[in-house]
Formats: structure tokens, sequence, C-alpha cells
């Protein structure tokens, strides 16, 4: 007869049939992509490794484990891990190398044996650890999927706003995601055979008939918190070995590792999605710029600062000052969610002119191209940029500003606009939580803060309220006050995904590029009707701004490109070096205009920008007072057009990777476009440093 498994074993074995039904519902969802061949292959082995993981499982109470047993069974399961992890996310290439999957495998191997030890030698907590590595490996697919690109150490920090947002996403898989999760069922079948501790407990009930049994009996308990502290010590002991080599060994220096800004994902596949996220991890401390000081920063900023002044007509100048003196427009500036004008991209290859609208504006003061530091997400980086004037360029890579650093003290253009006795609101018709907004509005000084609390009753569009919507406000505002004021509007309806299937058929384009598939030219031209659905807002809003009878200066400009871009740019642009090939993404559109003849203002401007330089651009081409600091932005302008997280620019439109601050020389100021640009480079870092770094960290 045979012999019934414990509750113990019944509760090991529970995951399977969990996963199994998992499995079927995906497929039966249509949730999962690939040719027929290959999801049905996948499914198939996933299947039998996941009963053959049961039927082990199952028999595991015939097993007599050992303490040496265990460790066998840990490093296993930590390969297991490792794998998991890795496979999950690498959409059927995988391409980590050896030394760093083996790096890997020992740092999931640490992670286990600290959770074997917390739960007291029992495989449970490995079991646990294993179920965690590949939850990871799955985050990373999607985020791979919906953003391309890796997840960062601020990708962390910014968790909170992430869930916020993640309904909106479409969750299929591929097969390689099923494969990772039956490599994972065989590292939970791993764990579940791991004894130790119920060995010992078993030899422990052995029965003792010696004269000092009742002393024996007494020190038991003595000796199992001896154990428990034992294995606790052990544990903390693992988890302090992971911190030291995170705190001490630089990754870059002493593994080679280096986390590639223009393509995360890239950097990921090659050394691993830990030993990547350590590294980038290591990046976010701010460098102090070679050659600062206090003075040497006051110096540069002065010299930058004068380099302006002597760029431009003093007589234009003085009348655009003496005029906003006067007038005092109120100034309104829209950081329009995913705005972006693709025909960059050779037209899309179908013949694409972007935005028909935006493009016919032919009475602004300034407009062209904006390089931003974020690509497909993290809105909240050219947020803080555009408010603040800092570049993330001397920030480090990945870094999230609003999420890492006390802003309160950093000046920005809602205290600047206030101390000139504006009114001050920002708009954001969602989560006034989304990457901790309200603590860095009330820190900022805007006198309000309109979140989707105010908005519930208006239009929606796609992924929000209306672009129109959040517009109707800004009037109400306008209308409603004669004081200047500063209203700062971050719209939601262009959020991602662009696969919802949302969008009534007669609004999209129907492109059909050849080098995209089906779902990718469905997410274009979803995309493309959100942004012709902003055209036709933003044609309304100037429409209705031209009417006010009070001065208004209106900034629109994008925040960062859609994902469905990277596609593109890799079937329009296949041979490109890096630095070209990457750029491209990192470009939005931008204009400053008026509803008011500015004095001293000649035919309309078209200039590449900056969202760190961008707020400069526009209150010094009405003439409003400007801080030393963004004099000396555009004074750097001069030499150093544009720059990003990832480069910067010369005058020939050279692009040059940003870093290397520490050891970064000074160059020659009458050298070539390249050495000159350096040198502008170096001298903004120290004049930001001084103003920004000195005081958040």
């Amino acid at each position: 007869m045979c012999e019934r498994p414990s509750r113990a074993t019944l509760a090991w074995a529970l995951p399977y049939p969990a996963l199994s039904l998992a499995l079927v519902i995906w497929l039966a969802l249509g949730l999962v992509e690939g040719d027929a061949a290959t999801v049905v292959g996948c499914s198939v082995a996933a299947a039998a490794v996941v009963g053959v993981c049961a039927l082990v499982t199952l028999s595991r109470d015939r097993i007599r484990g050992s303490y040496l047993a265990d460790a066998g069974l840990l490093v296993a399961a930590s390969v297991a891990a490792a794998f998991a992890l890795e496979v999950s996310w690498c959409r059927g290439n995988l391409t980590v190398e050896p030394k760093f999957l083996a790096l890997e495998a020992g740092f999931a191997l640490l992670a286990l044996l600290a959770l074997y030890l917390v739960f007291q030698r029992r495989g449970i907590g490995a079991g646990i650890g294993v179920g965690v590595f590949c939850a990871m490996g799955l985050a990373q697919y999607f985020v791979r999927v919906h953003k391309d690109t890796a997840i960062l150490p601020s990708d962390v920090l910014g968790m909170a706003t992430a869930m916020s947002v993640a309904g909106g996403y479409v969750y299929k898989v591929d097969g390689t995601v099923i494969l990772g999760i039956a490599i994972a069922a065989v590292g939970w079948c791993l764990c579940s055979l791991m004894h130790g501790r119920e060995a010992a407990s078993e030899k422990g009930r052995a029965p003792r008939r010696c004269k000092g049994a009742a002393s024996e009996k007494g020190r038991a308990p003595r000796r199992r918190k001896l154990a428990v502290a034992g294995n606790l010590g052990v544990a903390a002991a693992c988890a302090g070995s992971f911190v030291a080599m995170v705190v001490f060994v630089d990754f870059g220096v002493a593994l080679g590792v280096h986390v590639d800004g223009w393509d995360t994902a890239r950097s990921y596949e090659r050394y691993g999605a830990i030993t990547s996220f350590v590294a980038a991890a290591q990046d976010l401390e701010i460098p102090r710029p070679a050659g600062y000081s206090s003075a040497q920063a006051v110096a540069d900023e002065q010299e930058l600062a004068d380099d302006h002044a002597a760029s431009v007509d003093p007589d234009a100048r003085a009348a655009a000052q003496a005029q906003f003196a006067e007038t005092r427009p109120s100034i309104v500036c829209v950081m329009n969610e995913s705005f972006s004008d693709m025909s960059l991209y050779d037209g899309l290859g179908v013949g694409y002119e972007g935005p028909a609208y935006f493009n016919s504006i032919d009475d602004a003061l300034v407009r062209g191209q904006l390089t931003v530091s974020t690509y497909a997400g993290g809105t909240c980086n050219t947020e803080f940029e555009f408010l603040t004037g800092n570049t993330l360029g001397y920030l480090g890579k990945g870094a999230y500003p609003y999420t890492l650093y006390d802003l309160s003290t950093t000046d920005n253009l809602a205290s600047q606009l206030s101390s000139l006795d504006y009114d001050t609101c920002a708009i954001h018709p969602n989560l006034g939580t989304n990457w901790n907004r309200e603590g860095i509005y009330a820190g900022f000084g805007f006198d309000e803060f309109l979140t989707i609390d105010e908005f519930e009753d208006a239009p929606q569009f796609h992924s929000g309220v209306t672009d129109a919507a959040t517009y109707e406000e800004v009037l109400e505002r306008l209308r409603g006050s004669s004081k200047p004021q500063f209203i700062f509007d971050v719209t939601m309806q262009n959020h991602s995904s662009y696969d919802q299937g949302n969008i009534d058929p007669g609004l999209l384009r129907d492109y059909e590029p050849d080098y995209l598939n089906e779902s990718q030219a469905a997410e274009l031209n979803e995309y493309l009707a959100c942004i012709d659905a902003s055209d036709r807002d933003l044609e309304w809003f100037i429409g209705e701004l031209r009417k006010l009878d009070r001065p208004v200066l209106l900034v629109f400009f994008g925040d960062h490109q859609a994902s469905v871009s990277a596609a593109v740019n890799d079937a329009m642009f296949p041979d490109e070096a890096d630095q070209t090939h990457g750029t491209r993404m990192y470009l939005t559109n931008y204009l400053v205009w008026a509803n008011y003849d500015v004095a001293g203002a000649g035919s309309i401007r078209v200039e590449e920008a900056s969202s760190s330089t961008l707020g400069a651009l526009a209150l010094d081409a009405v003439g409003a007072p400007l801080s030393g600091y963004q004099e000396a932005q555009l004074g750097a302008r001069l030499l150093m057009p544009t720059i990003s997280a990832l480069s910067y620019t010369d005058v020939e439109d050279r692009h040059h990777a940003t870093g290397g601050l520490k050891t970064l020389a000074g160059a020659d100021p009458n050298g070539d476009p390249a050495a000159r640009a350096r040198d502008a480079y170096l001298k903004l870092a120290r004049v930001q440093y001084h103003r920004f770094a000195e005081h958040v960290q």
C-alpha cells in the first residue's frame, strides 16, 4: 500500500497545478506570442518539465536528506534561479557572457543560502528565493517589451508610479518566458528536496535511555536557541558579503561592466541583469567635477554669463526687458506626454509629415528639436530638467532626482516667478503621488497642484484626460484673474501603451510599413492617432489664447518619444554608429510662442535646445529676468548647443559622451569645436555642482 504524501509535501506540490492553469489561461487568452510551432513546442516542454517536477516533489518523503545533500541542492537551485532570471527576458537569445552568468549564480547562491538559514535550514526559504528571481526576470521582460529598456535602480525608487500606470498595458509573453518559468519550477523542485532540518529533527527524536537523559532534555531548548542564532548570524553574513561587494567593488573597474546609456537592454544582455543593475546603482553618485571649488564655480558662471551677454543685441534685449517689466505676461508651459514628430525617421518610409498644425505655426519666437534625457518613460526627468535647469548629464545615467533627492532648496521656475509676484499652479490629471509630485511641487513653491481629483468628470482619450480638458482649466484660470500666472501643465492622454485598441478606427492613419510586423504597425498607428489628437487640441488652445486680452507666453514641448520609435529607428537606419543611432530616440520638439508682439523679436528662430536649457531660453526670448545660472546656461549653449544624460554636442553637431567629470581636463577654449564644447561642458558642470549638488547630497 502506497504511503500518503505528508501535508508539507502536498503544499510543496501546489504551485505545479497553479503554473499549469496559468499557462492554459495565457494560451486561451491569446497572450502567448510567436509562431504556432514555437508556442506549442515551448508549452509542451514546459508542461513536461512541470509534470516531472511534480512527481519528484511528491516523492520527497521517501528521500532521506542531510545537510551535505542540501548544500548540493542549494548550488543547483542557485544555477536554476540565475537561468530563470535571464531566460525569462532574453526573448530567445541568451547572450550573457558565461563568467557573468556564473557570477549571477553566485549572487543567487548567497541569496538562497541566506533565506534557507533565515527559515532555519528549511527549503521553503530557498524556494521563495527562486520565485523572486523568476519574478525579476518577468518584470525585466515586460519593461523590455513596453519600454525597450532595462530596469534601472531608479525605477525601483519610482515603483509606485510604475504600478499606477501598469493597468494600461497588455501582458503578453513569449516562449522564453514559459521556459524561464519552467526552469524556476526545476529550482523549486530542488528546494523541495532539502531535508537538512527535518533529518536532524528525526535524529533528535531517537530514544535516549541513559542516566543523563533528564539533563540532556533540559539542554535541548538552549541548543535550539543557539542554532537559531547561528543560522541567522550566517544569513546576515551572506547578506553582508553581497552588500560589501556592492559598496567596495567597483564593477566597472574590477569586472569591466559598463552599462550603455544608449541601450541599457543590450548591456544587461551581455553582463546579466543583476550585475548590470549593481553597476548602474554604483553610478548614481553625483560626481565632483575636476578642478571644482566654490570660487572656481562662481568664476565659471560669470564667464559663461558674460559670453551670453556679448552674443545678443543689447538694444533688442533692453526693449524686451522693458516690455516684460511693464506687461508681466502670464507664462503657460505644457509638457505634452510623448509628443514628438516622427517624421524625423525619414517620414516613417510612408511619407508621414508630422503633426500638421504644430509644424505649420510660423509666428513662434523660437522652435526646434528638443534633446531630452529619457526615452519611452521617465517623464519626471524631463520635468526636473525643465523646471530646475539642471541636466542629468552631470548626475549619472539612470538617476531620477524626484525620487533621490530633497529638492526643496533647489532653484526652479516656480520659485523664480513666484518671487516676481506670479501666482503659480501645476496641473497633472493623474495621481498626485506619481513621481512624488505632491512633495516636489510643494517644495518648489507652487501655490496649487491640480490632480485627477479636479478632473473626475473630464473627457477621456486613450490613456486619460484629454489635453483639451487641461487647456480649458488653464484658460479658466487666465480669464479668472488679472495677476500674472505661471501654469505648468503635464498632460496624460498620450501615455503608453499603444496596443490598447481603444481609439476610433476612423482616427487611425492605417500605415503598414513593410519593416514592421503587424503588432508594431498597430502600435505605431495608435501612437500617431494620439499625436494627431494632441495637435488638434493645441490648435484649438492657441486659437483661444489669441483671443485673450492679456499677454501670454506659451512653452510647449514633448517629454520623450514613444517606445515604438526603437523598432522604427532600427529599421530605417540599420547600420549607424551607436551614438548617432541612439540620440535620434532622445529628440522631441518644442516651441516658444506669444500671443502678443514681443519687443525686439525678429523672425522666428529655429534652434536646437535641451530640456534643461529650454526654460532659460523661453524667459530670455521675452526679456524676463534671468538668474546668473540661467545666463551661464545660455552662454554654454554657444559652444555646447545641447546636453542630456547621454551626450553633449559641439557646434558641428557631433555628439560626445557625458561622464568622466572627475578626471576631465580643461580644454583650450580657442581650440577646435570639440575642445571648446568640452571646455563649456566642464565649466557648466562646476556651476551645476555648486548650485545643485552641494545642496542635495
